[in-house]
């Protein structure tokens, strides 16, 4: 028999209704992290009667330098 090592590794993914005062219905935002990649480590969407819009790294400091 031989010795192997098996590691899994997860990442934390998150799915969220909510309601929201200016968009009819209920609205999801989902949203998942990965420490590893190259780009956007944080990465999701934000789903609502009006459409999906992207949820990403860029989108996030953009908001964080506006405000």
């Amino acid at each position: 028999m031989s010795k192997s090592s098996f590691h899994v590794t997860g990442y934390p993914k998150v799915k969220v209704r909510c309601q929201f005062d200016n968009f009819p219905g209920v609205s999801w935002i989902t949203m998942e992290f990965d420490p590893h990649s190259r780009g956007n480590q944080v990465n999701g969407v934000i789903e609502t009667g009006y459409g999906t819009f992207p949820l990403n790294d860029q989108v996030i400091k953009g908001y964080r330098d506006w405000e």
